[in-house]
């Protein structure tokens, strides 16, 4: 268990790996993705290739631009999974009003360039309101509970590490972080 909390950036980076290895396999099924779900891809990219970063390099100045690119891509991938959750939820009248995924996103990207193309994609669309594929929950609210799950794990282990000692992954030295609690 040391090894897990020592050594959890590497954690992230492998639930990030498979979570696009997954990815890839409904691609080659047949089962393709909106805009909203390619940017969380690509969150899920980003993020586990910070995190592989911060396993491997020991340099200060390095660790915390990658500590912040982590931090920017789980938050970020957090917005994109829970405005597709809203979307999806939303009664058909509403989303019909809603014309922000109506081309791939490379497409968007070609034409109105990325940061237009990230707006586009987060307005939503009638294809992002498309329920794929279910396995309990759908691709947006499995991609938000790993999103809150590695910001979490993240978090925690981080101000764990002010002691690697303690007992339970370093919570008994939330008395020194939170004096209130």
């Amino acid at each position: 268990m040391n090894y897990l909390i020592k050594h959890h950036n590497l954690v992230i980076f492998f639930i990030c790996l498979g979570l696009l290895i997954g990815a890839f396999i409904f691609d080659a099924l047949g089962i393709y993705p909106c805009p909203m779900c390619i940017v969380q891809r690509w969150c899920f990219a980003f993020a586990g290739l910070s995190a592989l970063g911060l396993s491997v390099f020991k340099n200060n100045y390095l660790n915390r631009l990658l500590m912040v690119g982590l931090y920017g891509f789980l938050i970020f991938g957090i917005l994109f999974s829970s405005r597709q959750i809203f979307v999806q939820n939303l009664p058909i009248d509403e989303l019909m009003s809603i014309g922000g995924c109506g081309m791939p996103f490379s497409t968007m990207v070609e034409y109105q360039g990325l940061f237009n193309a990230l707006i586009m994609a987060y307005q939503g669309g009638p294809s992002c309101a498309e329920d794929g594929w279910r396995f309990i929950f759908n691709f947006a609210e499995w991609a938000l509970i790993a999103f809150l799950g590695m910001t979490f794990l993240k978090t925690m282990l981080r101000f764990g590490q002010m002691n690697l000692n303690n007992k339970v992954f370093g919570l008994s030295c939330w008395w020194r972080v939170f004096p209130s609690l």
